[in-house]
């Protein structure tokens, strides 16, 4: 996951398609990996990451979507 999560942030990833992918794959990792009793946890510790992904790169409009676009599933 911290892989994925450096290629994004550091644009090594250019491509929209292939950091929508990695970014749906990041969130996968974190339903899978972490340790949540009930959705609001889950809804947090993927909040959490969506925030600290939009704050490392501001500029990178698909990773502000594609987080927008899963927490807008938990509401």
């Amino acid at each position: 996951m911290d892989l994925l999560v450096h290629q994004i942030i550091y644009r090594k990833i250019t491509k929209p398609r292939q950091i929508a992918e990695s970014m749906f794959s990041i969130f996968e990792l974190v339903v899978k990996d972490t340790v949540w009793q009930n959705a609001n946890q889950l809804k947090d510790n993927l909040k959490r990451l969506c925030e600290m992904l939009i704050s490392r790169d501001k500029m990178n409009f698909v990773v502000r979507n594609c987080s927008e676009r899963m927490l807008r599933i938990f509401n």
